[in-house]
């Protein structure tokens, strides 16, 4: 992976699914988020996250948590 490839990466992350689907490193979430540089900030932060990984690594898995409760509803005993 290339310095480049990250860029293309994370520019790819803006194609997010239709529907329910909260992107976090291109949208705002108005309830959690301080203010909108927050999706910009975590973009910073995924570059940095790759970069220092760059001719270190083979493979990079990355995920996203369902929400707090670990995908648990409320109404689950």
């Amino acid at each position: 992976m290339s310095k480049e490839s990250i860029e293309s990466f994370v520019r790819l992350l803006k194609q997010s699914p239709p529907g329910a689907v909260f992107n976090p490193w291109w949208q705002v979430d108005k309830q959690n988020d301080i203010d909108c540089n927050a999706r910009a900030i975590r973009r910073k932060h995924l570059r940095a996250y790759l970069h220092r990984r760059l001719d270190k690594v083979h493979l990079v898995v990355i995920g996203e948590a369902l929400g707090y409760r670990a995908g648990i509803s409320a109404e689950a005993p």
